[in-house]
Order: structure tokens, then sequence, then C-alpha cells
């Protein structure tokens, strides 16, 4: 089994590619359709051979699961992803429920319901937003009701002394 490249640095190298040689774009633009209709005639025929199965764990994979997600073929929908991920972030905490309200006009509306003992971490909100950035890039943005992000501290050094 070949190892994985690591997918966001696969792509950093290729934009860096692009920004130095901005003829290379177009290329990048049409390996992108073949390999997507590639991708999309791999779906089809999994599915014509009700090979929903494959899919799951296709799905399940984080190599595989970012070319659908970049090509619009992964075959679960983005709330779906996303309640999972809030589920599976959820077990890590006492007294806090998290939950998806909706998904309107690309945007995720996210719950945190307190659910008395312990105060929520501080950084409840950067952990929910990485968690669905993970799980459903395609949405346009974030709204979490009931968790504020960490607060970041600022150092201020001593005036000095005249």
């Amino acid at each position: 089994m070949h190892e994985a490249p690591d997918v966001d640095a696969t792509v950093r190298a290729i934009e860096s590619l692009v920004d130095m040689q901005p003829e290379s774009a177009e290329l990048a633009g049409l390996l992108m359709q073949l390999y997507g209709a590639g991708l999309t005639r791999i779906v089809e025929v999994i599915r014509e051979e009700s090979g929903e199965s494959i899919l799951e764990r296709l799905a399940g994979d984080k190599l595989a699961a970012s070319l659908l997600l970049l090509h619009g073929l992964h075959p679960v929908d983005a709330a779906t992803r996303l309640r999972k991920a809030l589920q599976k972030l959820e077990r890590r905490f006492d007294a806090q429920r998290v939950s998806l309200a909706e998904i309107k006009d690309g945007v995720a509306f996210i719950r945190v319901e307190h659910n008395g003992g312990g105060t929520p971490p501080a950084a409840l909100a950067d952990m929910i937003e990485q968690a669905a950035m993970e799980v459903a890039p395609e949405l346009e943005g974030i709204e979490i009701e009931g968790a504020a992000h960490a607060a970041v501290l600022v150092q201020i050094a001593p005036a000095p002394v005249a």
C-alpha cells in the first residue's frame, strides 16, 4: 500500500508553483478537470454496482475524501459529516452539548449548550471551527452560539525607566 501524501503540503506546493509560473495554472486546471471527470465516472460505476459500502470506505479515507470533496463528489453531505464530527468532539467535554442547528447559504450554525458543572474549555470555539473545517471545508463560514473564542494573551512590557 502506498503512503498517502500530505494533502495540505501538496496543495501548498502546487499553489507555490503556480505563483512562480502563472502559466502553469492552466495546466493545473486541465489536470483537475481530467481527474475530476475520472473520479466522477468511478463514483458512478461504484453506485451502479451497488457499492455504497465502498463509497463509505472512501469517504472515511482522508486522501480519497479530500479528492472527492474537491470535485463535489463526497457521498456524505456536509451536515451529516459535521454532525458526526461535533458528536465526536462533544465526547471530550463533561458539561457541553454541541449541535448543528442548520447550514444555511453555506454557513453552519452551531449551538453550544452548557449542562451545568464545569466551565467550557477556553478554546472551545476554536476546537469546533477546526473540526468543522476538517470535515466540511466547502463551508463558507461557521457561526457558533454559546462559546466564546479563546482570549489572546497580550503581554505588555514595562516602560523603560528614564
